[in-house]
């Protein structure tokens, strides 16, 4: 089973809380739990069988910003094809928009407003604290705390990041 930060029981604990509520909704008796759903994070990159992502950089544009056009590759008939979500928070500077697997409580891939993160996944199932290590990445405010979540080495692929300070950033060293 996953490991279930702190920080992250929260938002977990009512994500489950309303995925359980669709389920009896619908007539159904299964349940989910917390745990599941850090377990699941180990599998949630997977999915991203490649992509296209494209930053251009401040010099680049126009708007002297990095421009980040995110297109992550998965089959679309698929049982874990990714779905589109925005998560927003009325206090503090929560904001995250982007895509993730049917299961999982935020973005995997998506932007904020001081972070773009594109990905192109491994088969290898990621690490007990993935879940975690998603978090902070989608969650970064800068280069540094991104890259600090990519060090927790709990999420396999390649990352393209882009942030509101201009830098790009490709994990793979291209």
């Amino acid at each position: 089973v996953g490991e279930l930060p702190a920080t992250l029981r929260p938002m977990v604990e009512g994500f489950v809380v309303g995925v359980n509520q669709s389920l009896r909704a619908q007539g159904r008796t299964e349940q989910i739990r917390p745990e599941q759903v850090a377990a699941f994070a180990r599998h949630a990159y997977t999915w991203i069988h490649g992509s296209n992502d494209l930053l251009l950089g401040p010099t680049r544009t126009q708007a002297r910003s990095v421009i980040a056009v995110l297109d992550p590759l998965a089959d679309w008939n698929a049982p874990d094809r990714p779905y589109e979500m925005s998560l927003y928070a009325s206090e503090g500077d929560l904001g995250l928009s982007g895509v993730a697997p049917a299961g999982f409580p935020f973005p995997v891939v998506g932007h904020s407003a001081a972070i773009s993160v594109g990905w192109t996944g491994d088969p290898t199932p990621g690490g007990a604290r993935s879940l975690e290590a998603s978090w902070r990445l989608i969650n970064a405010r800068n280069l540094d705390e991104a890259k600090q979540a990519l060090a927790m080495n709990q999420i396999r692929g390649q990352a393209l990041i882009g942030t509101s300070a201009g830098e790009i950033y490709d994990s793979s060293g291209a």
